[in-house]
């Protein structure tokens, strides 16, 4: 038995912070590895004896294979004797014992376990009557993947098995305590049904994991990190782990779906010393259960892209550096936020907060019913360390007084209401009662939850089924549709007005099952509600519509700004202003089953803080000179921060100097902080007494599913002799400094350059690039037909397109020809468009204005642009109006973006008048004019580069 050093460390610095000495209880004294067990044959049954209050468990069989079962069932291939370790782990404490034993060596037994089995579509029928002797035997326990299924006799069946191997035994035991052991391996064909897989980031020693990427998601019931056999975390898919000291770490990550699939990934990383590029940060308010928390003070605030906010554990928004949270229940809550910068740097940080009121205690209770006795378990109440008196009562009469954990054994079945009363040692009193059906056959296990209802938005929490502690499945239905299989607590916002039915389904280890409904009415509302949230990036308006509800039956969305139609056909939507100002936004939406709603917000677009950090910097020997005073920043610059590897060196301005102790190559940073808010920062490599020898470094660009890498700017002090490619860790080329890395998906990928000099320096660069679908570039001519100028001819010239839609602007069925010829009814100008999508799903589309049949008749109000074409700037707008009337100009691009609009008020006759332009970016536009008439007329304006 060994102690871990941080315990030492720790116990060492509480001591030097303390006034007066005083010893510590070791709490390692009765942590120690036991086992024992029982062989038959090759078969071992082994039994954990182990003490302690031990997190992870492993053994070691001596043959190769390992397992983290409590107590496995392990069935050797050949006879002989194997070392076998078992080894367990605490926060503080780790124990490892070893014994060898001899596998295979015995007398003959007096009985042999023994089956048959057939297997089709994953369905398994097992007969142990091949046994014997069979009427001397007395028990019968079948194990599968060293997991006990079944006791209940000599056939065992099992529907829905994952594909892959699987282990089945059977243990017999007879009247003589004669036991034997049987296993077969068998195939399930075909692939696995789940996939381990995960991300990390390393922070110095701790390691941020993300599992996010196995699959499929909504189906893990189970997640467990693994370090070295040692069990670290069973949080979640995102957790973290903190090592003691530096090194390369295997970790792993198994996966259990609710259909039994088990899965393990396992990649080595490589922790040690180094500094922050990022840090999360925030400060809150808290009043009357109404939670405010301000992230604003993360830094780099600019480069950050991902908001996650996590109180007392649960992931409750990821919508920005501001978040509101009302109705907090009483007692001692946990915020924690996670952010993640442009250049993947992540960061966490923490607050622990107390919400006061409510009551000071509360009684709760699980149980469990067998036959006619009801275990009774308390210590759901709070707060438990400070309850000095649990009584337990039946229709007035005190049953127990022991504690709170008991039973009470009745006399005959029934349903009985069964009451704990609590008492603290605060003088805080309470009870809580719940009414438990008994008898002999019992249920084994009762689904239970109850729920809070408030304005659409349902909290239902099942923690109350029992027995809750074994309880492996959660299967959440509302009106007949899963919904969650993640566990007793549920949330669902944005329910629609009327009756629903919510029905909760468990199973547990043991293979029992129940389930438990509820229906419930919620008031009011139209059947569809439109609604959406929004984040302003500078000029960029970024819209999420999907807020609105019912989503799934959502069927038509439209995007308005001032009115104007921006985008059609979804609810995700991004718009960039030319301009600050103030817009009217509104999103509409209708259902399938023709509901309507519209939901406006007003916006306000800024001036985005300009700032710019910038510094020179000078090495004399350990000394670094710098200054920033060339940065610049509105209002003036109030925060200087110098930084060396992560390490705050100055505060003090804009000049400073510091003394670097080692030689070596460091990263040197200015981040600085204006008046308005606006925080800029820069960095430069500074070599101390000689610097490193060799540092990766690679660009990239991404074409369709094609990754063009270049690590030619990798520097190095000798040759460089070696370049290797890593995508998620798998080595892809060793060509040199350029490359064309294909990958076969959309996706996130991992994407590492390691460089090998000829002095022996090794450096790698890595960045996650994420690739996505590639869209069709639109293309198409316009052939004018020689006898017949209303026909025309379109010649397509897309590549890559599958499906095509051709609008031909004169209310007329569109084609989906590939090339269309298309008669007109009259000359006149149209605007003719051709939407394109890929073997990926991406859409896109150009529309252009074509003058079909010679000139058009004369329109009473028209617009015309004079040039049509040229360089962004003062561009000449000539506006012929019948009347004097009132025209909206709306410029958007040939793809619907919303560019720019303004109003005029005209007079009878021509009218003229400039727009300044210059904000617009090269491409083709379509103008779109709007009189008071009614008429509607359109123009097509270039911008060149």
């Amino acid at each position: 038995m060994k102690k871990k050093y941080t315990f030492i460390l720790t116990l060492l610095l509480a001591v030097l912070a303390s006034v007066s000495l005083y010893a510590e209880p070791d709490p390692c004294e009765n942590f120690g590895a036991a086992f024992t067990y029982e062989a038959v044959d090759l078969n071992v049954q082994f039994k954990n004896k182990s003490t302690g209050d031990y997190k992870g468990i492993h053994w070691d069989f001596g043959d190769g294979l390992t397992s983290k079962d409590e107590n496995p069932l392990h069935v050797y291939k050949n006879a002989g004797k194997y070392k076998i370790c078992l080894t367990i782990e605490s926060e503080f404490c780790y124990s490892v014992t070893c014994k060898t034993v001899e596998i295979g060596d015995g007398l003959p037994p007096t009985c042999l376990a023994s089956f048959t089995y057939t297997l089709k579509d994953g369905f398994l029928i097992a007969d142990g009557s091949a046994s014997t002797p069979l009427d001397q035997i007395t028990k019968w326990s079948w194990f599968l993947d060293d997991k006990l299924v079944s006791e209940k006799g000599p056939k065992f069946e099992k529907d829905g098995l994952s594909k892959g191997e699987h282990k089945l035994c059977l243990v017999i035991e007879t009247k003589d305590d004669c036991k034997s052991y049987y296993c077969k391996y068998f195939v399930v064909d075909g692939e696995k049904d789940c996939s381990a897989m995960f991300t990390y980031f390393v922070d110095g020693l701790t390691v941020k994991l993300n599992g996010e990427k196995s699959t499929p998601l909504d189906k893990i019931t189970k997640w467990e990190w693994w370090v070295g056999g040692v069990l670290k975390s069973d949080d979640g898919p995102d957790t973290f782990i903190t090592f003691d000291e530096p090194g390369e770490k295997k970790i792993c990550l198994v996966i259990t779906t609710d259909e039994e699939c088990t899965a393990e990934y396992c990649q080595v990383v490589k922790v040690g010393e180094g500094g922050d590029k990022c840090n999360a940060l925030f400060t809150y308010t808290l009043k009357d259960g109404f939670l405010i928390a301000d992230g604003s003070t993360s830094t780099p605030l600019d480069q950050i892209t991902n908001w996650w906010w996590y109180l007392d554990g649960k992931l409750i928004s990821e919508k920005g550096p501001i978040i509101e949270e009302d109705g907090l229940t009483s007692g001692e809550h946990k915020l924690c936020l996670l952010i993640k910068t442009k250049d993947g740097c992540k960061s966490d940080y923490c607050q622990t907060f107390v919400v006061e009121g409510g009551s000071e205690c509360e009684a709760m209770f699980t149980y469990f019913v067998d036959g006619l006795t009801v275990k009774l378990n308390g210590e759901k109440s709070t707060p438990l360390d400070k309850i000095t008196k649990w009584e337990w009562w039946v229709k007035g009469e005190l049953k127990s007084d022991d504690g709170p954990d008991t039973f009470i054994t009745f006399d005959a079945p029934g349903e009985y209401k069964i009451c704990l009363v609590i008492f603290t040692s605060d003088g805080c009193a309470i009870e809580y009662c719940q009414v438990v059906k008994v008898g002999e056959g019992g249920d084994k296990c009762n689904a239970l939850f109850t729920y809070t209802l408030k304005d659409g938005f349902l909290i239902a929490d099942g923690s109350t089924s029992t027995p809750l502690d074994q309880i492996t499945n959660w299967w959440w239905y509302l009106d007949g549709k899963l919904i969650s299989e993640k566990g007793p607590i549920i949330e669902e916002d944005g329910l629609t007005s009327g009756e629903h039915k919510l029905c909760l389904l468990i199973k547990t280890k043991d293979g029992c099952k129940s389930d438990y409904c509820q229906t419930f009415v919620v008031e009011g509302g139209s059947e569809c509600e439109a609604m959406f949230t929004y984040t302003v990036d500078g000029l960029t308006l970024k819209l999420n519509g999907e807020k609105s509800t019912p989503l799934d039956k959502i069927t038509e969305w439209k995007w308005w700004v001032n009115g104007v139609v921006t985008k059609d056909g979804g609810p995700l939507n991004s718009i960039t202003f030319i301009e600050p100002g103030t817009y009217e936004v509104c999103l509409s939406i209708a259902t399938s089953t023709e509901c309507e709603d519209e939901y406006c917000k007003t916006v306000v677009i800024e001036t985005p803080p300009t700032c710019d950090a910038a510094f020179t910097a000078t090495v004399d020997g350990n000394m670094v000179y710098v200054d920033g005073s060339a940065s610049t920043g509105d209002g003036g610059i109030v925060g200087w921060t110098w930084k060396i590897k992560g390490k705050v060196m100055s505060t003090d301005g804009p000049t400073a100097n510091f003394e670097v102790g080692e030689p070596g190559e460091y990263k040197l940073c200015l981040i600085i902080e204006a008046a308005d808010g606006c925080k800029s920062d820069v960095c430069q490599t500074i070599i101390i007494g000689g610097g490193l020898k060799c540092e990766a470094f690679y660009t990239y660009e991404i074409n369709d599913f094609s990754l063009m890498v270049d690590g030619s700017d990798s520097y190095s002090s000798a040759d460089i002799t070696g370049w290797k490619w890593y995508i998620n860790e798998d080595l892809v080329s060793e060509k040199g400094p350029t490359e064309t890395l294909v990958v076969p998906d959309p996706g996130v990928y991992f994407v590492c350059l390691k460089i090998f000099t000829s002095d022996g320096c090794v450096d790698a660069f890595c960045k996650e690039i994420e690739v996505t679908k590639p869209c069709p570039e639109v293309k198409f001519n316009v052939v004018p037909d020689e006898d017949n100028p209303l026909i025309i001819h379109f010649e397509n010239e897309t590549e890559g397109g599958v499906t095509f839609h051709w609008d031909f602007g004169d209310d007329t069925e569109p084609s989906t020809d590939l090339n269309p010829t298309h008669e007109f009814d009259e000359p006149d100008t149209y605007v003719i468009c051709l939407t394109v999508v890929n073997e990926f799903g991406c859409e896109e589309e150009v529309c252009i204005e074509l003058s079909v049949g010679g000139n058009p008749p004369a329109k009473k109000d028209g617009l015309q642009i004079k040039p049509n074409f040229g360089n962004a700037g003062n561009i000449s707008f000539w506006v012929n109006s019948n009347s004097a009337q009132k025209a909206q100009v709306n410029i958007t691009s040939q793809v619907g973006q919303f560019s720019s609009n303004f109003s005029r008020q005209l007079t009878k006759g021509q009218n003229q008048f400039v727009v300044d332009l210059s904000k617009l970016a090269p491409g083709v536009y379509i103008v779109t004019t709007t009189f008071d008439s009614g008429v509607v007329s359109y123009d097509k304006l270039v911008i060149s580069e």
